[in-house]
């Protein structure tokens, strides 16, 4: 479980009900390493990221004066 604290900040959101970390530990012990779980979340961190950064990038492009086709 060191692994887990060391990596505390990019879990700390995902594991923070005794569910969760009961499943965690229940992973641990079916041969799913934590390193797999952290991999993962950065993986769906990143994701989300994007997907925010792409709707900001939407938002600003939205904001822009259309070009009218009729002029």
């Amino acid at each position: 479980m060191s692994l887990l604290m060391a990596d505390q900040h990019s879990i700390g959101q995902y594991y923070t009900t005794k569910r969760s970390i009961r499943q965690l530990k229940w992973n641990e012990r079916h041969h799913f390493a934590i390193e797999d779980v952290i991999i993962i979340i950065r993986e769906s961190k990143m994701m989300t990221t994007m997907t925010k950064m792409k709707q900001q990038l939407k938002r600003s492009t939205n904001l822009l004066p259309e070009k009218r086709l009729d002029s």
